[in-house]
C-alpha cells in the first residue's frame, strides 16, 4: 500500500509506501489518501502538488517500473 502525505506548511506532497513515515501524522503531515499502487498514489500526488504549488516527494527505490 502506498500513502500520499501533505505538509501543508513546509509545502510538500510524499508518495510512500513505509508503514514508519505514519509517524509523520503525528507532526502535523494529513493523510491524502491510500492507494493500491505507487502509479495511483503518484497520479493524485503529482495532481495536489501541481494545483498547490508543493514539492513532490518520494523514495526513488519505490518507484515502480
Amino acid at each position: 500500500m502506498f500513502r500520499v502525505l501533505v505538509d501543508e506548511r513546509a509545502w510538500r506532497v510524499l508518495i510512500t509506501g513505509r508503514e514508519e513515515d505514519l509517524d509523520l501524522l503525528d507532526e502535523g503531515w494529513e493523510l491524502a489518501g491510500e492507494f493500491g499502487s505507487w502509479r495511483e498514489a503518484y497520479k493524485v500526488a503529482a495532481r495536489l502538488a501541481d494545483a498547490h504549488d508543493m514539492v513532490l516527494e518520494w523514495y526513488v527505490e519505490e518507484v515502480a517500473p
